[in-house]
């Protein structure tokens, strides 16, 4: 069925049936004339929802973009390119259309069954509407938000692909996700009418409605198997070649077709574009291999890890000078950013929400992600819980969501907190060798202790004295206990993790012999605070020692730093500070016999970002006053633009810091402002990666795969 679209008239008309309207991209010059047209009509409204989408979506939920006179209205130029009258075929809409747009124009309009005297139909589509009553409510964590910051990506995306209109503000109309490849955006899918169709009614437009959050899946998410045709209407021939079947499917299961003048906004896959300047990486997916939300090819089994030797750098590739990675914390770390438009703090507790996350991490090459946790809810006080309801409160398990959202990633690094204090080291090594194969060897752990008397009550094993002050000779007393108990429990995981020879699983069919039982090791750790046997219920990790890091701002976690850890984060606020943070750690380092062993020192930095100084500046500020005092943190806070925060970055380099964890004070804002604005500036440099250059996390940061304590050494066997 076609259905007229795009229609022109000539000068002011005598009567008010006669109207011109204009659409971009559609020359002025073809309205200079009015010539009357055929039309082919289309069937009658038989859904004043769905057969009248756009003005749906003008009259009500879209109404803040709306131009209107009378019974019609339109969006903005730069928002979307179509009309729509409340009754097409009443006199009075195309009148008021003609006040709205003036004389000798051309615009997109549906739909239309005919149109009054002295209108030329000058450019018509077909279309198919799908109507779905078996949406899905959970995204695929593949597809990402796009916003008014990837504008630029996506008018790329559309002038290579041509999809249909989409322009500068379109994105503004309702939820748009993208799928990104070796950081480039290859496809996306959006919403454009917003009808707010409630539960039972049927679903559909161009493209499929916004609806309620248990409602949404079409636009989110698809199946790549066909489905049945709606049975009452024949297959359509589309405006637009269809994309391969493995790339884009036809259908999904339990849509059903219908066909006004509408095309649905669909997926638009473009080839992958590898970074010209880089080799391209190691893991990149196989051609064809991505389904309709760009979903990636199963994680590899356990027998195709790399082996000791590649956690290296790949051949050919250059190693990163400058390593970066971010540390995620609910809305962002400032206590008021759960309030901000960006913020998204219903979805917070949604597996989709940090996996969204990490892929725009991913997309800025940044090296891991770490992910907060505890065992308290949030506090304003640090050693207490308080009584404030205007801040986000709640989390989920990190070490489960790392799990969760590892194989939808490929080359980023996987980083959960793990509290040390009221937990068993036999549980944290078993929960990160499992991340690690999920990852396929790029997990790690950041160990964290808690001196909080209310989180010990939750497992009533010990009682932690209430802390009056800070540095009075009991805190200090009790927090150097409980770093040594750290170091313990790291040790105990570590132990475990080497429990299992890399070559203890046979798997040998013919004579059934799975694993070797003279490769299994007692660890037989005998601590102040653990007792364990061992050997692990898990093989050795991919990595053979995934990474482990710790927070660190005194002497004390510093040792724990210098004898455990891979990487230690430090919080200096100066270049002074940094060299003689890097000096104590290096100290300490040498003292616990690790000297020749690589040991990265990252600096921990809150940051607000914006293009301009005064704008970064300005919305701190009323983040400040939306939370009822002025935001202070351990590390240092940065306020400024992209360029100014890597002029710092280098500067502190100097002093030893090998690279940087960034603490998005608004994660929505602030970390595309990172991997969009930073990125960029630290890759001009030549201080940051262009590519991935390595296939684990220890190899993005140049450390290599630990031989296992216990292989070569004989030891009583299980």
């Amino acid at each position: 069925m076609t259905y007229p679209t795009h229609l022109h008239g000539g000068g002011a008309p005598p009567a008010p049936t006669a109207v011109s309207v204009l659409a971009p991209g559609v020359d002025p010059v073809l309205a200079a004339t009015a010539v009357p047209g055929p039309v082919v009509p289309g069937p009658a409204l038989d859904n004043p929802v769905l057969d009248n989408a756009v003005w749906v979506s003008l009259d009500g939920p879209h109404a803040r973009f709306t131009e209107r006179n009378g019974r019609a209205a339109r969006y903005p130029a730069d928002v979307y390119d179509f009309a729509a009258l409340a009754a097409p075929a009443d006199p009075a809409a195309w009148a008021d259309l003609h006040t709205l747009v003036g004389a000798g124009t051309v615009v997109r309009i549906k739909p239309v069954q005919e149109v009054p005297d002295r209108w030329e139909v000058v450019g018509g589509g077909q279309g198919v509407q799908l109507v779905d009553t078996g949406l899905r409510a959970e995204p695929a964590p593949e597809a990402v938000r796009l916003g008014p910051a990837d504008v630029p990506e996506i008018l790329d995306l559309v002038a290579r692909t041509a999809p249909g209109p989409f322009l500068k503000r379109t994105v503004e109309l309702g939820t748009c996700l993208g799928i990104r490849d070796r950081g480039r955006l290859i496809a996306m899918a959006g919403e454009r009418s917003e009808m707010g169709v409630p539960p039972g009614r049927r679903l559909g437009e161009d493209p499929p409605a916004r609806l309620d959050r248990d409602q949404r899946g079409l636009h989110r998410s698809a199946s790549p198997r066909p489905g049945p045709r709606h049975p009452a209407r024949p297959r359509r021939r589309r405006r637009h070649p269809r994309p391969r079947r493995d790339t884009f499917p036809a259908r999904r299961r339990g849509q059903r077709h219908r066909d006004p003048a509408l095309r649905v906004h669909r997926l638009h896959p473009a080839p992958p574009l590898h970074d010209r300047g880089g080799p391209k990486p190691r893991s990149a997916p196989r051609q064809g291999r991505t389904n309709f939300l760009g979903r990636h090819p199963p994680v590899s089994p356990a027998a195709s890890f790399p082996s000791a030797d590649s956690s290296a750098a790949a051949p050919g590739s250059t190693p990163s000078a400058l390593h970066l990675a971010v540390a995620l914390d609910g809305t962002g770390w400032h206590p008021a950013s759960w309030r901000e438009p960006v913020a998204r703090p219903r979805e917070v507790f949604t597996a989709g929400y940090w996996a969204d996350l990490v892929a725009e991490a991913e997309r800025g090459l940044l090296d891991f992600v770490t992910i907060e946790d505890g065992l308290g809810p949030q506090s304003s006080h640090v050693l207490e819980p308080d009584e404030r309801t205007d801040r986000l409160r709640g989390r989920l398990d990190a070490v489960l969501v790392a799990a969760r959202i590892a194989p939808l990633s490929r080359h980023i690094g996987i980083v959960p907190t793990v509290v040390a204090t009221h937990t068993e080291p036999f549980h944290i090594s078993k929960a990160i060798a499992t991340l690690d194969y999920v990852s396929s060897g790029r997990a790690g752990l950041r160990v964290q202790i808690t001196a909080r008397p209310d989180e010990a009550a939750h497992f009533g094993r010990r009682t932690i004295p209430r802390i009056e002050a800070h540095d009075s000779p009991e805190a200090r007393k009790l927090v150097a206990e409980l770093f040594d108990e750290a170091a313990d429990h790291v040790e105990v995981v570590r132990r475990l993790w080497d429990s299992w020879e890399d070559d203890a699983e046979i798997r040998d069919v013919a004579t059934g012999r799975f694993i070797d039982r003279a490769k299994l090791h007692y660890i037989d750790f005998e601590g102040r605070h653990f007792s364990v046997k061992g050997p692990s219920i898990t093989p050795r990790p991919p990595q053979g020692q995934p990474l482990v890091t710790a927070l660190a701002h005194d002497t004390v976690p510093y040792r724990l730093v210098a004898r455990q850890a891979d990487v230690g984060y430090v919080t200096p606020h100066d270049t002074g500070q940094a060299r003689a943070i890097v000096a104590g750690i290096r100290a300490e380092q040498r003292a616990a016999g690790r000297a020749d062993e690589p040991l990265h020192v990252f600096g921990d930095l809150v940051v607000f970002l914006d293009d301009d100084p005064a704008a970064a500046a300005a919305r701190r500020d009323r983040l400040d006053a939306l939370a009822g005092e002025p935001y202070t943190s351990d590390a240092r806070v940065f306020t400024g633009t992209p360029v100014q925060l890597a002029d710092l970055l280098q500067d502190l380099a100097s002093a030893g810091l090998t690279g940087f964890r960034l603490r998005p004070a608004v994660l929505g804002h602030d970390l595309p402002a990172i991997t969009r604005g930073l990125v960029p500036e630290l890759q001009r440099r030549g201080v940051f990666r262009r590519a991935y250059e390595a296939g684990t996390l220890r190899g993005l940061l140049g450390l290599p795969r630990p031989a296992n304590r216990y292989a070569a050494a004989p030891t009583a066997t299980v």
